[in-house]
């Protein structure tokens, strides 16, 4: 599958592709590393498959979103929201149409990897953090994040949605409804 996405992303042209390519194997091996650490109990293969391919679509122009975005009859308004969420929101759909995966915990992972959801399941908390503090991102904030994951999964992604939210609100940016809808519902393990 790294050939694989190795090829897609070269071919996107994007001056970003190895960087983008880097990032995605940094999720996967970290998750699989929290996977284990934290005794979660998920299919390691599936877990690296998923980190790997979270950013399928991340080079995708807004033609090819739009035209996926009209195949399976989504909301327009999916269009209308900021073009970095995209590659979330139609991401599974490229890997189930071009890879023939329909396993839905994977897709469901890729999806919500960006935004978070309420009451994610736990390959889907996996992803979202995972994402988050892969070892290339640098910085305190991440450090901060990476530190309570090591021994608390929910804990970890209540941090990391606190720390966006706080952080789309100092910006003055929107926040989106599943992004918001996450932080409420994960907050309360920030309390422990």
């Amino acid at each position: 599958m790294k050939e694989i996405l190795k090829k897609k992303f070269s071919l996107s042209n994007n001056p970003e592709w190895r960087e983008r390519y880097e990032h995605s194997l940094a999720v996967a091996k970290v998750a699989v590393f929290l996977n284990e650490h934290l005794n979660l109990g998920l299919d390691s293969e599936k877990v690296y498959l998923t980190g790997i391919l979270h950013d399928y679509a991340k080079f995708e122009s807004f033609n090819n979103f739009k035209k996926i975005s009209e195949k399976y009859d989504l909301d327009s308004k999916l269009l209308k929201e900021s073009h970095k969420l995209y590659h979330a929101f139609f991401g599974p759909l490229f890997v189930k149409d071009e890879l023939g995966i329909d396993d839905s915990e994977i897709l469901n992972a890729i999806r919500y990897h960006t935004t978070g959801k309420e009451n994610m399941s736990t390959l889907e908390e996996l992803i979202f953090l995972a994402d988050y503090i892969e070892e290339n991102r640098i910085g305190e904030i991440y450090e901060k994040v990476r530190k309570v994951a090591y021994t608390d999964l929910k804990k970890a992604v209540a941090l990391e949605l606190k720390q966006l939210v706080d952080y789309l609100s100092s910006q003055g940016k929107d926040i989106y409804i599943d992004t918001l809808n996450a932080y409420n519902y994960y907050k309360k393990y920030l309390e422990n």
